[in-house]
């Protein structure tokens, strides 16, 4: 291995890489930035960092990283952050992208279409608000199909498919403006159904509010299909509306029919706190239960219980009389100000157990950071929603407001697990309120822990990322795509907002032939012997005999005797094992089997060891005995070994038994006559029988001594002439917890007269 190259062709594009080689931007013909790569990071299936960089090409771009010792499957990351599909406002503070939304396929034409909202925009028959295009084989049209008529400049504006209310076979979409009616500012929901021709001019259904300030609008959303009559439903909110409370806010859910919308709401919910703001957001959610009706969830982001303006959000289980009158499950943030709820929306089958899931924005939570934000995934299951988030994300930077939008993206990499996305609006990178979007994929094994994509737009204030949504498939190659919205974007027009659509493509092509590598598996183009869904020409073969290592590992033909899960020939030969004994199994290995001794615990086999005066036993290991018994960790070291010099001459009295590395604590030497392995203390028991106790000795420099020299009864060894006499030092080691005391390893001496 070396380094590997990622060529990447960049069509119409210059590519200037920053001297680090760790950034590169993309210029159009006329000089203008089109595209951005930056925070080059790869690391492989361990987690190891590799060294990479970029580099021009003359096609493009490469990306060269070090995979060397590199555990296989290696990735890059961030990916790059150009959108498939950009629309700019080109008008003065249209705050185009204030609302965007997938609008199903209005047309019938087997593309799903997008709609996005601004504030205001003057179009060529007035005020316009939300605007259609068409999805295509090439993506969505450059300009709008359609456009819906304003009654008036409103800072905030919600856009939603709406499903198929009438069941004619289009899809139709819902349009809110919290701050228009005929008779003040109580805010409106019009409707517009699909036809093979498109979206009607005029809407098919319009409802006012009849209560002025009550924000009716704020958010509107398709509800699914709630009472499972095959027409869908759609849920409006009115975050400021006033029931018994002040600003409690209320949804209204509207049923569907061959007629269309139902003209007064079905079903009503309120906030039943003063200044709950109930409805700032609704979405379905799915079926959550898997009971076969559709759920909705709605989020109220100034809801107390108790923590002021912590926020909640609300589930309702559909049936067949609609709606549940008391919310199914609730959550809150149990923090204070952070306005959890303030975005919420289904977020499909992250994975894939059969149950919709739901996620839910906190935008203004503060955790670490001043209002960071937080976003959290609750999975569904047959008694719902989990009580507890099974996935939390916060943005780790101040003021970033991760949460300001939230949504499911349908499964965009196709791997039969649905994603979901995240906004942070006013997220610093290199640019302060620049904005950031999340993209996380869904697995069997659940939500992922880490984004695998993330993209800015580089602009200053632009707040990409203020809305979100999963914009179905607009281009039918069976991949689900995505939008974000940057109200704020400006490209030659202050505040003209911008739109940004991401394809979904296989993201996995290790052998580059064109072809997902799930799908080479799948048709036999490739083996994948480990059923890791890695064809065998990515994985890593360290012998180079063309089987990965961790199957020649498994079939037997190479072992793997420290369980590292490299072959034990390509440890020897990368280096991460040694064989000092040239006998081609790590040392490791030989010690672990018995193979080898290591009488002072070093983990160097004793016959590689220093032995000066080349007797066959290593230097510090004493010259008199037999070592035996394992080493136990102390506080002091590896573990206390035992060795004995002098000679075992009863009558010499020169037999010096010491004992190291030890803590620097009291300590007994005693000797037995049998063999034993008993747990004892933090250690091993290793001697047994009727055991003679030294006179206790302290250690210094971590090193005990004991001089059997005759001097008193337990320095005598003469009453054990021409026996074997095992030895081992017991000691007094605090700092190692439990028992508090450990035990060395031992040796055993045959005693001489």
């Amino acid at each position: 291995m070396g380094r590997l190259r990622i060529e990447l062709e960049a069509r119409g594009l210059e590519t200037r890489v920053a001297v680090d080689g760790l950034s590169a931007v993309f210029v159009d013909e006329r000089g203008e930035l089109r595209l951005r790569y930056r925070g080059l990071r790869a690391w492989d299936a361990t987690g190891r960092e590799l060294d990479v960089r970029l580099h021009s090409t003359p096609a493009g771009l490469a990306v060269s990283l070090d995979d060397a010792e590199a555990r296989y499957p290696i990735v890059v990351d961030p990916v790059f952050s150009g959108a498939d599909w950009i629309v700019e406002g080109d008008q003065e503070s249209a705050w185009f992208g204030l609302g965007v939304g997938g609008a199903g396929d209005v047309n019938g034409d087997g593309y799903d279409d997008v709609i996005v909202g601004a504030r205001v925009f003057f179009g060529a028959s007035g005020l316009e608000n939300a605007f259609l295009y068409l999805g295509s084989a090439g993506g969505p049209s450059a300009t709008p199909d359609w456009s819906s008529s304003a009654s008036r400049s409103c800072t905030v504006i919600s856009v939603s498919g709406a499903g198929d209310v009438n069941g004619d076979g289009y899809d139709d979409v819902i349009v809110g403006e919290p701050c228009s009616d005929s008779g003040g500012s109580g805010g409106r929901a019009a409707l517009y159904l699909g036809s093979a021709s498109g979206l009607s001019d005029t809407p098919s259904w319009v409802v006012r509010s009849e209560q002025f300030s009550a924000s009716y609008g704020t958010s509107v959303s398709g509800a699914g299909d709630v009472n499972a009559d095959g027409y869908d439903d759609v849920i409006i909110g009115a975050s400021r509306f006033d029931g018994v409370l002040e600003d409690e806010g209320r949804a209204f859910l509207y049923l569907g029919s061959a007629g269309g919308l139902s003209p007064d709401p079905d079903w009503t919910a309120e906030g039943g706190q003063e200044d709950a703001q109930f409805g700032t957001s609704v979405s379905g959610a799915g079926d959550v239960n898997g009971d076969g009706y559709g759920d909705v969830i709605v989020g109220a982001r100034f809801f107390d219980d108790p923590e002021w303006n912590e926020g909640g959000a609300f589930l309702y289980f559909g049936g067949a009389g609609g709606l549940s009158d008391d919310p199914d499950w609730t959550a809150e943030s149990d923090v204070a100000g952070a306005w959890f709820g303030a975005s919420v929306s289904g977020a499909d089958d992250v994975d894939g157990d059969g149950y919709a899931d739901v996620i839910v924005g906190a935008p203004m939570l503060s955790a670490g950071e001043t209002d960071e934000g937080r976003a959290y995934l609750y999975l569904g299951s047959a008694v719902g929603l989990s009580t507890d988030p099974d996935w939390t994300l916060e943005s780790d930077v101040a003021d970033a407001c991760l949460g300001a939008s939230v949504s499911g993206a349908g499964d965009v990499d196709g791997d039969g697990y649905d994603d979901w996305i995240v906004g942070a609006d006013s997220f610093d990178g290199g640019m302060v309120g620049e904005g950031r979007g999340y993209l996380y994929l869904g697995a069997a094994s659940g939500p992922s822990a880490a984004p695998f994509w993330t993209a800015e737009i580089d602009q200053a204030g632009a707040g990409f990322g203020q809305s979100a949504s999963g914009a179905g498939d607009v281009d039918g190659d069976g991949l689900d795509d995505f939008l974000f919205g940057a109200p704020r974007f400006h490209d030659g027009e202050p505040y003209e907002g911008a739109a940004f659509l991401y394809l979904g493509r296989h993201f996995v092509d290790c052998n580059d032939n064109g072809v997902d590598d799930a799908d080479d598996i799948a048709s036999g183009t490739s083996e994948d012997c480990n059923s890791n869904g890695i064809p065998d020409e990515c994985e890593k073969d360290c012998n180079s005999n063309g089987i990965p290592d961790d199957c020649d590992i498994a079939s037997g033909t190479s072992p793997d005797c420290n369980a590292n899960g490299l072959p034990d020939e390509c440890d020897l030969a990368l280096g991460t094992s040694q064989d000092c004994n040239s006998n081609g199994v790590p040392d490791e290995c030989d010690l672990a089997s018995g193979t080898s001794d290591d009488c002072n615990c070093n983990s160097i086999p004793d016959e590689c060891d220093s032995d000066a005066d080349g007797d066959g036993i290593p230097d510090d290991c004493g010259s008199i005995g037999t070592a035996y018994c394992p080493c136990t960790p102390s506080s002091a070291g590896p573990g206390g070994v035992i060795a004995a010099t002098g000679s075992a001459s009863s009558a010499a009295g020169d037999l010096l038994v010491e004992a190291y590395p030890v803590p620097n604590q009291p300590g007994i030497f005693f000797h037995g006559p049998n063999a034993i392995e008993v747990p004892f203390g933090n250690g091993n028991l290793c001697v047994g029988g009727g055991l003679k106790r030294g006179v206790p000795v302290v250690a210094t420099g971590n090193r005990a001594r004991y001089l059997y020299d005759n001097s008193d009864r337990q320095r005598d060894l003469s009453a054990h002439v021409g026996t074997n006499r095992k030895f081992q030092y017991w000691f007094r080691d605090p700092s190692a917890g439990g028992p508090s005391f450990n035990l060395s390893t031992a040796v055993a001496i045959d005693i001489l007269p």
